[in-house]
């Protein structure tokens, strides 16, 4: 059986509250390429 995650995007503060977690954790996992990180293009409005 296979499972698909759904892929979101959001920003920090956002994902301090959904996983409980303090800042300095969330850059942490960051760093160690738990969570990935999305920037947006430059020119996109």
């Amino acid at each position: 059986m296979t499972i698909l995650a759904e892929r979101a995007l959001y920003t920090i503060p956002d994902v301090i509250s959904l996983l409980s977690m303090g800042t300095s954790v969330i850059y942490e996992q960051i760093r160690a390429h738990r969570l990935e990180v999305v920037h947006p293009a430059d020119g996109v409005t």
